[in-house]
């Protein structure tokens, strides 16, 4: 299976769709995405909250059908495809204020708001991408450290149970990669094989080819 993600940015342009369909993906997980966003063949999920008018916060795009959930963070899009679980997440940044989708705090807590609400609501095998807003190695430009530690604890246990196989997992933009993504003896990574977009966009976004194994379960 191979699955990118990629934040938008509110563009799309017939170089943007042509570049998606090249990548040949089976799932995308994208962020803000605006309303026109239907590549063909691909079925979506998009949150039902946006960030501004005609762009989405997040959504997840499956070549195969897939079965919306309701968000569980107004910036998360949820959706289960071939019985894998699919979230789409954009998360706080350092300048992101305490409006609402956000709430209030420090960048750190409006960070472990947001995962709080997505914890009860994901299940294995479990794929979450988008845009953190937060390295997940080295210097801290967007988001904070505390956010940090945050986001990697939850790496290692989203749903609060313990270690678990999982099928993978990709993030974009400030986020980077971190090996924890996929991890697990249920994935055999080929590697990013590319970074997306920066002939369309100033922000890259990764794509990673996964296999799933009865490790997963599903």
């Amino acid at each position: 299976m191979r699955i990118g993600t990629w934040n938008l940015e509110g563009r799309w342009t017939p170089r943007h769709l042509t570049f998606l369909g090249d990548l040949g993906c089976d799932v995308l997980l994208l962020t803000e995405v605006a309303s026109v966003v239907r590549p063909p063949g691909f079925r979506r999920h998009l949150t039902g909250d946006v960030m501004s008018r005609g762009r989405a916060w997040a959504g997840v795009l499956s070549r195969s059908p897939l079965l919306a959930a309701p968000d569980p963070h107004a910036a998360s899009a949820l959706s289960t495809v071939d019985g894998i679980c699919f979230c789409s997440s954009v998360l706080p940044w350092r300048a992101s204020g305490e409006e609402p989708p956000w709430s209030r705090g420090d960048v750190g807590d409006r960070v472990d708001r947001v995962l709080s609400c997505l914890g009860p609501r994901l299940t294995h095998p479990l794929v979450w991408g988008g845009d953190f807003n937060h390295a997940l190695e080295g210097p801290e430009r967007a988001g904070s450290r505390s956010g940090r530690a945050s986001i990697l604890g939850f790496l290692d246990d989203p749903v609060g149970l313990g270690p678990h196989p999982r099928l993978g997992g990709v993030a974009d933009r400030s986020a980077g990669r971190d090996p924890r993504h996929f991890d697990g003896g249920s994935t055999r990574p080929a590697g990013v094989l590319g970074v997306l977009g920066r002939d369309v966009g100033d922000t890259p976004g990764r794509v990673v080819d996964v296999r799933k194994t009865s490790g997963c379960g599903g």
